[in-house]
């Protein structure tokens, strides 16, 4: 009779069945035996004809379960009987067969590996003991290194080698479970464990040359790499922090001849799965550089350009494209390659060699971003340009065929034919019926598709099954395991790795499957318009998915992990509050128009004003608090309109806009300055307003002008809302109150005249608004006439505009009455016209004239004067003429360049 243990089969004997037929003790039969199999030895040693004992090669290797119950029962460690075995080579050939066969029972595993680290590795203060247990390290080390390489011999083998097999490999990887050896191991003695078998790792088998990586490293990324490989990474990294990770790496490149696809692989593990991977991966590609270039080194050039190639495949959420790096690594005089010509030379000598082994799209990166070079070394260039020309002809890809950013990781595989006859099908079968193809061959046609379409179904049947599913469905499958992960807070650092695999399920339905397709697609963000996004069917229902996906698993990790909702986390500042204030629908709104106002007034007086700055207010600043209000207004009304509302986004909200005209007025009674100051008060709306326009980042020409018309719209709306007497401050002059009217001279000279439908004229409201403001602001004045007499004579030399626009009825003919007044008048003077077209800041009256004109109309001046020629006596006309012709040439140029 047997009995199955935990780690085998054990004889078992039938002694208590005896013992109840003889009717006697069990114990009493077993020492009985027990005495018998002693005699029985004895008398059989003794005995000369006899064979004698076995030797160690005769005898059997005990079964590893007595061996485990003897060390776990301290009868007799493991280490004592390995250190008694007769030979290390077959106590260590012994242990790996057991361990295997153990794999695939899922037996006790875990428990041998500690023996084995703590045997095996030992700390330097153990390293003088007795010789003989230097045997039992040697061993434990010898057998991990063993089971090691049984891995990676199984490592992309899954689907050749047997289930029950790869279990077996899978259940191994337990060993290096950190939380296995807790406080039985010495850390230092795990790290080194661990050190010592990524290094065993990343240089196990190296027969893969260079060439081989650079062409086949495109089938090394995350998604793509054996899980067998991508789990044994992702346990062993966990030991160490990313920069000690990336130092391994780096130091295991240097010192060892490696397996590059191990390498590599292990490279895009450290991508996707560690945010911090990205920036030291930049670090240690301008440290391999910087020695490449050093010491002309095409060891470590290599090197930098297989990690880089290998980190850009996982996307541009893990790391930079490609081109990019490239672009910054040698795309300025800045780079290493501009040091020298050697530099330059060393360079384009090793892309020229590694242009019979490149993919199409790094050939078209290196042709489209070339290096810089100096245009003395432009020969040597060219050279490498004709050199990739000529190679992307003999691989029959054109450079208006395909993207820069092409998608490495699509795959290759054949397109398959579809459910329903498309009309090739269509065309055959036609053909058929109108008897243009013969019946044998037809019948053959037939055939072989059948032949084919089972092979196919065949092979289906012993692939994975996410494999014979859709794109569509594997996505959606790898979406609920993502929502699976995320709520198990023992599998987060599963995460990353799955949406690794998103990423590539989701490249695999919008690439078509194609090797032609742009990258640049599918590594650049899709900008969509929310009103009307016009996607493909096929994309809709993808983007469908995403977002039911998303809100799904939003809901899911909620559940599981509720956001920590405190007062502090959900405080608005001012500007937060006001932005979504402003997005209200007032028909819409619960609160009625005097509720609403109630609450403006609470949330603006009593909430964000006195509060401090730290808790979102404005620290009892006036001004502070308008400079918000303002900004908010301008942001919100910038906005396109989603439909929400109805209402146009260009308009200023009006209850807003009271506490705006509310906050200003109480800025305006506070106290004025003192006799004797003669310095204007600072104007913080005007400072507001300038503050906008200069602190943008340009863009397109057109893109510019357009934005910044839209914006001054919206400044003058604002300016007209507001009380006109804000236009316009206060100061001394000596012992009297002046008006300073400059900042808004200033503004308009500067800004608004430049939006004005008429060019020579500002609007009718912000004119308006000006002369009601300056008979309002003179009321403070001791002589309101001699302040208003005053502000119009500044006015007439710093701003004529403003008094051109109170002229009402002025049309195109008096305008043009006024040109030939003006051109008679200076030529009656012997004063030359085109002093007109001087610049601005030269002095004389030419200066104020310019100035009531926009900056469009202004470089329209040529044309207005070669209109005026009809009505000149033909002496001056044909000087005119003279002059417009060609100054009419150039700034229709300057205009059309704005397009």
């Amino acid at each position: 009779m047997y009995r199955a243990g935990r780690f085998g089969t054990v004889r078992y004997g039938n002694g208590r069945e005896q013992a109840s037929k003889l009717g006697v003790p069990t114990a009493t039969l077993a020492a009985k035996n027990a005495v018998a199999n002693m005699e029985r030895i004895c008398q059989d040693s003794a005995s000369p004809s006899k064979v004698p004992l076995l030797n160690s090669d005769q005898r059997e290797p005990p079964v590893l379960e007595a061996v485990w119950h003897l060390h776990s029962g301290d009868i007799a460690g493991l280490a004592e009987l390995l250190e008694r075995s007769p030979a290390g080579p077959a106590a260590v050939e012994w242990l790996c067969s057991s361990l295997c066969g153990l794999c695939e029972q899922a037996g006790d595993i875990p428990y041998f590996a500690i023996v084995f680290l703590q045997n095996g590795f030992e700390q330097a203060s153990e390293l003088g003991r007795k010789v003989e247990f230097q045997k039992v390290a040697y061993i434990c080390h010898a057998v991990l290194q063993r089971m090691l390489a049984w891995v990676l011999d199984a490592v992309g083998k899954e689907k050749q080698e047997d289930v029950s097999m790869v279990q077996a490999v899978r259940f191994w990887l337990n060993v290096f479970n950190v939380s296995l050896y807790g406080s039985v191991a010495h850390p230092d003695s795990l790290r080194q464990f661990f050190r010592h078998t990524l290094t065993e790792v990343l240089t196990y088998n190296p027969v893969l040359k260079v060439s081989d990586a650079i062409q086949m490293q495109k089938e090394w990324s995350f998604t793509r790499t054996s899980p067998l490989l991508t789990t044994l990474y992702r346990k062993l990294l966990v030991t160490f922090s990313v920069k000690e990770s990336i130092c391994q790496l780096q130091q295991v490149l240097e010192t060892h001849e490696v397996n590059w696809q191990h390498v590599l692989s292990c490279v895009s593990t450290l991508v996707v799965c560690q945010a911090e991977a990205e920036q030291l991966f930049k670090d240690l590609l301008s440290h391999l550089l910087l020695k490449a270039f050093g010491n002309y080194d095409m060891e470590n050039m290599i090197t930098a350009f297989l990690i880089a190639r290998q980190a850009a495949l996982e996307g541009p959420a893990v790391f930079m494209p490609y081109s990019e790096w490239f672009k910054a690594s040698f795309g300025n005089a800045g780079g290493h390659h501009g040091s020298s010509k050697k530099s330059l030379v060393f360079l384009l000598e090793f892309l020229s060699e590694l242009v019979p082994f490149e993919a199409a799209p790094y050939l078209k990166v290196h042709i489209m971003f070339p290096p810089f070079v100096p245009s003395k070394h432009r020969s040597l260039l060219l050279e490498y340009i004709t050199l990739a020309k000529t190679r992307l002809a003999d691989l029959k890809v054109a450079i208006e065929d395909m993207g820069l950013y092409e998608d490495l990781s699509a795959p290759g595989e054949a397109v398959q034919l579809p459910k329903t006859p498309d009309g090739r099908m269509a065309f055959i079968d036609s053909l058929k019926r109108a008897d243009k193809i013969p019946s044998n061959l037809y019948s053959t046609y037939l055939q072989t598709c059948h032949a084919m379409k089972e092979k196919v179904l065949q092979d289906d049947s012993k692939a994975e099954p996410s494999l014979s599913k859709e794109p569509f469905e594997q996505l959606k499958a790898e979406l609920a395991v993502l929502r699976t992960l995320v709520v198990d807070q023992a599998q987060w650092e599963e995460v990353a790795a799955q949406l690794a695999a998103v990423s590539d399920r989701l490249r695999g339905v919008l690439g078509d499957s194609s090797e032609e397709k742009e990258a640049a697609a599918l590594n650049s963000p899709v900008q969509v318009a929310v009103p009307a996004p016009g996607l493909a069917p096929c994309h809709q229902s993808v983007v469908d998915l995403l977002l039911t996906s998303f809100c799904q698993t939003l809901l899911a990790a909620s559940s599981f992990n509720p956001p920590d909702r405190t007062e502090e986390s959900f405080a608005f500042c001012l500007r937060e509050w006001l932005l979504m204030e402003l997005e209200v629908c007032p028909e819409k709104d619960i609160l009625s128009a005097a509720e609403r106002q109630d609450f403006h007034y609470w949330a603006i007086y009593q909430r964000y004003l006195p509060a401090p700055s730290a808790a979102g207010g404005c620290d009892g600043d006036l001004e502070k608090a308008c400079g918000v209000i303002i900004n908010a207004i301008l942001d919100s009304s910038q906005r396109l309109d989603l439909g929400g509302c109805g209402q146009s986004k260009m308009s200023v909200s009006p209850e807003i806009l009271c506490r705006l005209q509310e906050l200003v007025l109480e800025l305006r009674c506070r106290p004025k300055l003192l006799p004797g100051h003669s310095a204007a008060q600072r104007h913080f709306l005007f400072e507001i307003l300038q503050g906008r326009l200069t602190g943008r980042q340009h863009g397109s020409a057109l893109g510019e002008q357009l934005w910044r018309q839209q914006e001054l719209l919206l400044h003058r709306r604002i300016l007209v809302g507001l009380p006109a007497s804000t236009l316009i401050t206060m100061c001394w002059k000596g012992s009297k109150t002046v008006l300073d009217c400059d900042s808004f001279f200033c503004f308009v000279n500067s800004e608004l005249k430049n939006v004005s439908s008429r060019g020579y004229a500002l609007s009718y409201d912000i004119t308006a608004h000006f002369f009601r403001g300056l008979l309002s602001a003179s009321l403070g004045c001791e002589d309101a006439a001699e302040g208003v007499n005053e502000a119009l004579a500044t006015c007439q030399t710093k701003c004529p505009v403003l008094l051109l626009s109170a002229a009402e009825g002025v049309d195109f003919q008096t305008s043009l009455e006024w040109s030939q007044q003006i051109l008679q008048c200076l030529e009656g003077r012997g004063t030359s016209w085109p002093l007109l077209f001087h610049s601005e800041g030269d002095p004389g009256k030419g200066r104020v004239l310019r100035s009531a004109a926009s900056q469009r109309h202004t470089r329209l001046l040529p044309l207005a004067f070669f209109s005026a020629c009809e009505e000149l006596d033909p002496e001056l006309g044909a000087t005119l003429l003279h002059f417009s012709r060609p100054a009419a040439d150039v700034e229709l140029e300057e205009e059309l360049d704005l397009f």
